[in-house]
C-alpha cells in the first residue's frame, strides 16, 4: 500500500487540492517502491514499467481532482496485475463514495444478481435473486463493467476482478444508476438503483430475506446424496474447518462412491494445506514467495557484476552461488538480491504430502457458477 500525504486542513477549511509537485510525488514513490521491491515482473512481460511510468505522469500533471488523481494511481498500480499491490483510497474520499445494494455473481457470461440488501429502493420493488443484469447507464453490462471498473482492479485474474466489483467503491454516496433487468420469469424491468449500501439498517428478518443461503447456515456440514454419494459443506477456510474435514476422513471406514465438495460463498482465509492433503495422492507444489535479499553491500556489487558477463560467466557465477547454499555460506533459496521458495525444489515446505489416510475417488468442486470435476492426482 502506498499513501500520499495531503496539507493539513485549517480551522474550517476544505482540504485543498494537491498540488502538481505532490502529484507526481505520489506517482513517483508508487513507481519507485514496485520498481525495488515488485516480486514478480515476469508475471507481466508485456509490462515495460519505466515507459508506464513515462505514459502516467502527463496524466498526473494536468489539474484535478482528488479522487481522479487516486483512479489515476490505481489504473496505474493496477497494470502489475497482483491483488496484493494496491493504491486505497483516502478516508476523505472513501467517505463520498458507496456500492449498489447488490452483489452480484458472474455466471454464463452474465451479471446475475446473488443478493439485494435491504435498502428502501429494494424493499419498496423487490429485485429478485437470479436476476439478469442487461444494462448499466444504458450500456450493455459486461461492456460498462470492463470500461467504468476492470482498469482500477488490482487483481492477477478474471475472477478476481470479478468479485472485487461488489466491494470497490465506484459510486458517489446516493448516485442514481439507471439499470435494466432480466426477471427469473423472463419478464424485463428498467429500475433506478441508488448507491446506498451503507445506509442499510439490517435486522435478522432482513438477513435471512436478503442474504443468499449459501452464507447462512453452519460453516461445515455433511449429507449423503444419492445412496453413497457424500456431500461437504465447506463455508469457511478456518482452522475449526479444516479440523473438521481431516476428522471426517481420517474417521472413514468406507469412502464413498463419489465426494461434493461445496465451495459456494466460501470467502476464502488461510489455504487449508492439511484438508488438501487428505484429497491428494502424489505430493503437489503449494505456495511461493520470493522478497528482496540484500545480504550485505558485497550482495549489491555482485548484482551489479553479473548484469556485465555473457552467459558462461553468469552460468560459472550461479554454480559458484548454488555451491556457497550447499555449504551454509548462504541462505536457502538466495540469488543476487533476491530471497525465494522455489530455489530450494527439494524442500518439503513447498510441497503438500498426501496424508496416509486419503480419499482417491471421484471429486466434484462447487464454485458460483460453475462445477469442476477433476481427476486424481
Amino acid at each position: 500500500m502506498v499513501a500520499v500525504s495531503l496539507k493539513k486542513k485549517t480551522n474550517n477549511e476544505k482540504k485543498p487540492a494537491l498540488t502538481k509537485e505532490e502529484r507526481i510525488f505520489g506517482l513517483v514513490t508508487i513507481y519507485r517502491t514496485a520498481k525495488q521491491h515488485f516480486a514478480y515482473f515476469e508475471q507481466v512481460p508485456q509490462l515495460d514499467w519505466d515507459k508506464t511510468f513515462m505514459d502516467f505522469l502527463p496524466l498526473v500533471e494536468k489539474q484535478q481532482s482528488l479522487l481522479e488523481y487516486y483512479r489515476t494511481l490505481q489504473r496505474f498500480i493496477a497494470l502489475l496485475e497482483d491483488g496484493h499491490t494496491n493504491v486505497y483510497l483516502p478516508k476523505t474520499i472513501k467517505n463520498q463514495l458507496d456500492n449498489l445494494p447488490l452483489k452480484l455473481e458472474y455466471i454464463q457470461n452474465e451479471w446475475v444478481v446473488a443478493e439485494r440488501m435491504p435498502t428502501k429502493e429494494i424493499l419498496r420493488e423487490d429485485i429478485p435473486v437470479g436476476s439478469i443484469v442487461c444494462t448499466v447507464e444504458e450500456l450493455p453490462a459486461n461492456e460498462y463493467i470492463e470500461k467504468n471498473f476492470f482498469p482500477y482492479l488490482a487483481h492477477g485474474t478474471i475472477q478476481g476482478k470479478r468479485t472485487a466489483v461488489n466491494w470497490k467503491l465506484f459510486f458517489q454516496k446516493g448516485q442514481e444508476i439507471e439499470m435494466t433487468f432480466k426477471y427469473p420469469d423472463g419478464s424485463l424491468h428498467s429500475r433506478t438503483v441508488r448507491a446506498n449500501r451503507k445506509t442499510i439498517k439490517w435486522n435478522k428478518e432482513f438477513y435471512k430475506k436478503y442474504i443468499s443461503s449459501l452464507r447462512l447456515g453452519p460453516g461445515f456440514s455433511t449429507k449423503k446424496v444419492d445412496g453413497d454419494i457424500l456431500y461437504v459443506r465447506y463455508r469457511q477456510c478456518t482452522n475449526q474447518i479444516q479440523q473438521k474435514f481431516c476428522k471426517l476422513i481420517q474417521d472413514m471406514k468406507i469412502a464413498p462412491k463419489a465426494m461434493v465438495i461445496d465451495l459456494r460463498g466460501n470467502g476464502g482465509g488461510n489455504t487449508p494445506h492439511k484438508a488438501i492433503s487428505h484429497l491428494i495422492s502424489e505430493p503437489i507444489k503449494t505456495s511461493r514467495s520470493k522478497t528482496r535479499c540484500s545480504i550485505s553491500a558485497a550482495d549489491a556489487s555482485l548484482t551489479h557484476q553479473i548484469t556485465k558477463m555473457n552467459i558462461s560467466q553468469q552460468e560459472e557465477m550461479a554454480k559458484q552461488i548454488k555451491e556457497s547454499i550447499q555449504r551454509g555460506d548462504l541462505p536457502k533459496g538466495y540469488s543476487p538480491g533476491w530471497l525465494s521458495s522455489d530455489e530450494d525444489e527439494k524442500s518439503t515446505d513447498n510441497y503438500v504430502e498426501p496424508h496416509d489416510k486419503h480419499y482417491d475417488g471421484p471429486l466434484v468442486m462447487l464454485e458460483i457458477g460453475r462445477a469442476s470435476c477433476r481427476e486424481r492426482v
